[in-house]
């Protein structure tokens, strides 16, 4: 497959000749994950992974902007805040926050997954090719756990919170590591799990850069979901004809037979 070439086009007042180029690139795309919701006596659904979107795409000579989405809070007897959006050509949404029935409300936040939901109440929906729904409360004992890029939270059961959705894995940047699980569901006296290791359980936050969902709480404040993360790769032997600069310090190294930009903050990827 050609992934990069040169292209001429003839100007028909000047006779001169301009060449441009274009690149061939796969992106990496987490949003922010959600914050977890708490209850005051009851129990508070975890937050949604951050969406998630593997892609490819095409830039020219330019410079391009690269948003990292930000953490949804827990929250403080009400509902988990939602994640923001991480961009670059594409954009995948913030996951939802978790339920409370604290503020009147039980179903969990739409997001790029679902956050859980509170008091039987239903999770809320994920983003279509993003992640997926969060789980639903049983009972005012438990919360639903948010939903995961690659599975649905599961719904709280007797006085044990539902455990969060499994996220997925990516590698573009050399490690092999899963993003955008959901945060578990509180339960009065079980916990819910962590979807995986990019989320959360109850009632604790989310690690960095990975999207995952915060735990949701009962009586007391919830975790926060995980940063987002934007990863960018192209064909090393590609490079040649470009020059690549970047804003936002992002990690540069090589994978196999890519380079590759880890953005963990915000910044530009400018191609001269």
């Amino acid at each position: 497959m050609t992934r990069s070439y040169m292209g001429y086009v003839s100007s028909l007042t000047t006779n001169t000749v301009a060449a441009y180029t274009v690149l061939n690139v796969d992106f990496l795309l987490v949003g922010g994950g959600g914050g977890g919701g708490s209850a005051s006596g009851n129990s508070g659904g975890g937050g949604g992974g951050g969406g998630f979107i593997e892609a490819s795409g095409v830039v020219t000579r330019g410079t391009y902007t690269v948003t990292v989405g930000a953490a949804g809070a827990g929250a403080s007897q009400q509902y988990g805040r939602n994640g923001t959006a991480s961009s670059f050509l594409r954009s995948a949404n913030g996951g939802g926050g978790g339920a409370s029935a604290s503020d009147g409300a039980a179903q969990g936040n739409v997001g790029g997954s679902g956050g859980g939901g509170g008091r039987v109440g239903n999770g809320g929906a994920g983003i279509s090719g993003e992640g997926n729904a969060g789980g639903a409360s049983g009972a005012t004992s438990n919360g639903g756990g948010g939903g995961g890029a690659n599975a649905v939270g599961s719904n709280g059961s007797g006085t044990t919170g539902g455990n969060g959705g499994a996220g997925k894995s990516n590698s573009y940047n050399g490690t092999n590591q899963a993003y955008s699980g959901g945060g578990g569901g509180a339960g009065s006296v079980t916990a819910g799990a962590a979807g995986d290791a990019s989320a959360a359980a109850s009632p604790n936050s989310a690690p960095a850069n990975r999207g995952g969902g915060g735990g949701g709480a009962t009586s007391a404040t919830a975790g926060n979901g995980g940063s987002g993360r934007v990863v960018i790769r192209a064909l090393t032997a590609d490079l040649a004809p470009v020059s690549i600069s970047t804003t936002g310090s992002p990690a540069t190294s090589t994978n196999g037979s890519y380079t590759y930009w880890d953005y963990t903050a915000s910044g530009t990827f400018v191609v001269a």
